[in-house]
């Protein structure tokens, strides 16, 4: 994962690739958790979100 600023040189030279076609306006303060479509309720998506978003709740303390 990367932006288009930092990555840009490596997205040129080919050695980073984009695996998505579209791409998300970043956010200050967000993440964005992609999924396999119909994959985002299995039990491993669950159990990464629940660590992930208890990692960014923690941060801010």
């Amino acid at each position: 994962m990367g932006d288009n600023i930092t990555a840009a040189e490596e997205l040129a030279q080919g050695a980073l690739v984009r695996p998505l076609k579209g791409s998300l306006k970043a956010s200050p303060k967000g993440y964005y958790v992609l999924t396999q479509k119909g994959r985002e309720n299995s039990p491993l998506s669950k159990v990464f979100i629940e660590w992930i978003f208890n990692e960014a709740r923690n941060a801010t303390d």
